[in-house]
C-alpha cells in the first residue's frame, strides 16, 4: 500500500491527504479481526465521580464571563453534505428558519456573545473537501458583521476496491467537485487536522484554553456559559483539578436510544455505541434504565493537554465497523465522531 501511495502523488501534490495517518488507519482496520471483543460483563454504569449535574453550577458574575470567552474558541464541524435532508451541497447552507442558513445562524450566535461581552471569540470551521469551495464562496457574498470565521480543511483519504483492496483513485488529483475516489474521514479528524493546519499551536500562543467543539447543524449547540467558567474555575486551581475534556451529556429519552451512552469499561470512562454491542445486550444498551445518558457531541476540549497527547502521538481512538452501501462497491475507513474511530464498510453496490 505504501508503494501505491507514493506513485499516486508522484507527478502531483496531495493536499489534505495525510499518507502517514491513512496507512495508520488502514493498518488498525487489517488487524481489526485479531482485536479482542469488548465483554458486556467488564461493562459498569457511571455515576456522581464522573456526572456534574449542571444544576449544581453556580451562576457566573458578568466579569468572569468576559475572562472565561477571552480563553475560548468555537470550532464547528463543516466536513457533511445535506444528502440526509434531501438537499445537494453542503448541509451547513441549507436554509432553516426565516430563509437563513445553518451557518448563518451560528454565526449570529457568535456575534451576539461578542457584542453582548464586548468579547472577540474566534469562529472556527472544519470544512472538507466536499464542503471548502461551496462554503468559501458563500461567506465571500454574506456581509460579515463582526465574526471574521477562520478556516481549515480535514484530510481527503482514498476510496478502496473491495476486491483488491487497492485505491480506485490513481492519481492524488480530484477529477469533479466531488471526486467518488475520495471520502473525508469523519470528524475525529479534527484533532490531528487543527494540529496540522497550525491553529492548535496558535490558539495556545494567544492564550486560549478551551475549544467548544460541536457539528454545524446543531443550532442548539452554543457555548454554555456556567460550564465554560466552570471549567475556567478548576483550571484556576492548578493541574490537579483541570478538566482536560468534557463530553456534555443528556437524559436518555426514547428517541435517544441509538445514541451513544457513557459507561466505564475495564474500571475507566468510555463512549460505548450501538455499533460496538453485543447483539444480544442490544436491547439492554436501548433501555434508558439502565443506561441514563446519552451523548450530545457538544465537547469541550483542553487545548493544551491535546496538543500534549498529539505531541507524545498517544491518541488512540476505538475501531467500531458499520456497514454503508454507495456506488462503486468500495471500502472506507471514517473516523466520524470527537473520541471514536469508525471504519465503514461497503460490502455491495447499489
Amino acid at each position: 500500500m505504501r508503494d501505491v501511495m507514493g506513485r499516486m502523488c508522484f507527478h502531483s501534490d496531495c493536499p489534505y491527504f495525510d499518507k502517514k495517518d491513512f496507512l495508520q488507519l488502514h493498518r488498525r482496520f487489517i488487524n481489526l479481526n485479531n482485536l479482542e471483543p469488548l465483554k458486556w460483563e467488564n461493562i459498569q454504569h457511571v455515576d456522581e465521580r464522573h456526572i456534574k449535574s449542571y444544576n449544581r453550577l453556580s451562576e457566573p458574575t458578568e466579569q468572569e464571563i468576559t475572562s472565561a470567552l477571552s480563553k475560548l474558541v468555537v470550532l464547528k464541524l463543516n466536513g457533511g453534505l445535506g444528502t440526509s435532508m434531501n438537499c445537494n451541497g453542503a448541509k451547513s447552507l441549507i436554509p432553516v428558519k426565516n430563509g437563513k442558513t445553518f451557518l448563518e445562524m451560528t454565526l449570529q450566535q457568535i456575534d451576539h456573545l461578542n457584542e453582548q461581552y464586548n468579547s472577540s471569540i474566534p469562529f472556527v470551521l472544519m470544512n472538507s473537501f466536499n464542503t471548502d469551495d461551496e462554503t468559501v464562496e458563500f461567506l465571500q457574498k454574506m456581509e460579515i458583521n463582526q465574526t471574521k470565521p477562520i478556516i481549515f480543511q480535514q484530510n481527503r483519504f482514498p476510496r478502496l476496491y473491495e476486491e483488491s483492496g487497492l485505491p480506485i483513485a490513481d492519481s492524488c488529483q480530484l477529477k469533479g467537485l466531488r471526486d467518488q475516489a475520495w471520502y473525508p474521514p469523519g470528524h475525529g479528524d479534527v484533532y490531528r487536522s487543527l494540529q496540522k493546519s497550525g491553529l492548535l499551536e496558535r490558539f495556545i500562543e494567544e492564550g486560549k484554553n478551551w475549544i467548544f467543539l460541536s457539528n454545524i447543524d446543531n443550532i442548539g449547540a452554543t457555548p454554555d456559559l456556567k460550564i465554560l467558567c466552570w471549567l475556567e474555575e478548576q483550571e484556576k486551581k492548578g493541574a490537579e483539578h483541570r478538566i482536560d475534556f468534557l463530553m456534555e451529556v443528556a437524559d436518555k429519552t426514547p428517541t435517544d436510544k441509538k445514541g451513544g451512552t457513557l459507561v466505564l469499561y475495564n474500571g475507566a470512562l468510555k463512549l460505548l455505541e450501538i455499533a460496538q454491542v453485543p447483539e444480544d445486550h442490544v436491547k439492554d444498551f436501548q433501555d434508558s434504565n439502565q443506561f441514563k445518558f446519552f451523548n450530545t457531541n457538544n465537547l469541550w476540549i483542553n487545548v493544551k493537554a491535546l496538543s500534549n497527547i498529539l505531541k507524545d502521538d498517544d491518541l488512540t481512538l476505538d475501531l467500531i465497523g458499520t456497514v454503508k452501501i454507495i456506488p462503486n462497491n468500495d471500502e472506507n475507513f471514517f473516523i466520524p465522531d470527537g473520541i471514536i474511530l469508525e471504519n465503514t464498510v461497503i460490502t455491495e453496490p447499489i
